[in-house]
């Protein structure tokens, strides 16, 4: 393997560029698809999508990187990687969405440009709102608190009053209410959202089986990698993920380090895969720091964001951010890329 700094980049510009040079040089067509906004620096920001597929693939493997923003350092990396020096099977189709949420890579958010996080934003805009957790008001006035000891101290009262679990399910489920609140789903689907849809409903309509990995940072232990399904510990999807990758969990048994989610990005092959295709989609997630270190950093960036100019608010957020989703730390980027690359190996060795 390839030192890590070849891979890892320090920002989303840097990531791209490398992105398209070794999607060229390993002979993939890319599809780039421009942001509404600009970034940071004012320059365009894209959603890029490298593609190899033979005409004889019966299988397709596709990843997905930085639904979350600033969670794509990592998946960026990863993909890199495989572009350079992962198997190609000559009957597998491989494609790689690099950036799904620009905005939020290039500004080091996890969040899109409208405050939305797109892992809660794949509801069925067409029927009711999902119910926001009980607690979720107390949470969002808590965590919108100056961040300092008063917002501390906050935290620890309201976990002693109603447990921490019970926190976090109402903090991170997604709630629909408080467009400035952390964990907003949006008032209509995103951006993304739609791109995602398209990108879905064409690679589905090519191929009879689809494996997705899409890459996540930020919780469990650190630098463990543990692959998430959306699906019932009982399901042919489950079984089928159990039989190709290590650590499989489930948040519908309690077994994974995330909580039960709406909107989830899975939602989208539920309702624009072709029916013929099977899809064993999971979410491949890196611990960093510990939850609270991890909570801190976005009630960081979230009061940033909501109190001051972006440009600023960006100089003030960035490093805490970065340390809890993209840590600098060369041995925790050996054994991610490590992880990856051997959860991209098995998927691209399935026989279907």
């Amino acid at each position: 393997m390839g030192h890590q700094s070849e891979y890892f980049s320090s920002s989303y510009q840097e990531a791209r560029s490398r992105f398209l040079k070794a999607a060229s040089h390993a002979g993939f067509t890319v599809a780039s698809y421009q942001h509404p906004l600009p970034g940071y620096d004012g320059q365009a920001i894209f959603t890029d999508i490298a593609s190899k597929i033979p005409g004889n693939a019966k299988h397709i493997v596709m990843t997905t990187s930085g639904i979350h923003g600033v969670e794509g350092f990592a998946g960026s990396a990863a993909q890199i990687q495989a572009l350079k020096t992962a198997d190609k099977p000559n009957d597998v189709g491989i494609i790689h969405v690099h950036a799904l949420n620009p905005h939020g890579f290039d500004f080091g958010r996890r969040v899109n440009e409208h405050n939305i996080d797109l892992s809660r934003n794949f509801i069925d805009w067409s029927a009711p709102l999902p119910e926001d957790h009980s607690l979720n008001a107390a949470v969002q006035s808590t965590l919108k608190t100056k961040p300092g000891l008063w917002q501390q101290a906050r935290i620890a009262l309201l976990m002693a009053r109603h447990g921490m679990g019970t926190a976090k399910d109402a903090l991170t489920r997604g709630q629909y209410s408080d467009p400035s609140g952390l964990y907003f789903g949006g008032t209509g689907p995103a951006w993304s959202n739609l791109l995602w849809h398209q990108i879905v409903a064409r690679v589905t309509a090519q191929t009879p089986h689809l494996t997705h990995i899409d890459f996540h940072t930020g919780l469990g232990p650190y630098g463990k990698g543990e692959m998430i399904m959306m699906a019932d510990r009982h399901s042919p999807m489950f079984h089928r993920a159990e039989s190709l990758w290590d650590n499989v969990t489930t948040p519908q048994d309690g077994s994974s380090s995330t909580s039960l989610i709406t909107g989830s990005m899975c939602n989208a092959f539920n309702r624009t895969a072709a029916r013929r295709t099977i899809v064993t989609t999971g979410a491949l997630e890196f611990g960093t720091l510990p939850p609270l270190d991890v909570l801190k950093a976005l009630a960081t960036d979230h009061h940033a964001y909501l109190t001051m100019p972006a440009a600023e608010a960006r100089k003030v957020a960035w490093q805490a951010m970065q340390n809890a989703f993209n840590p600098p730390d060369s041995i925790w980027q050996v054994v991610i890329l490590d992880q990856s690359q051997r959860a991209l190996h098995r998927a691209l060795m399935l026989k279907p």
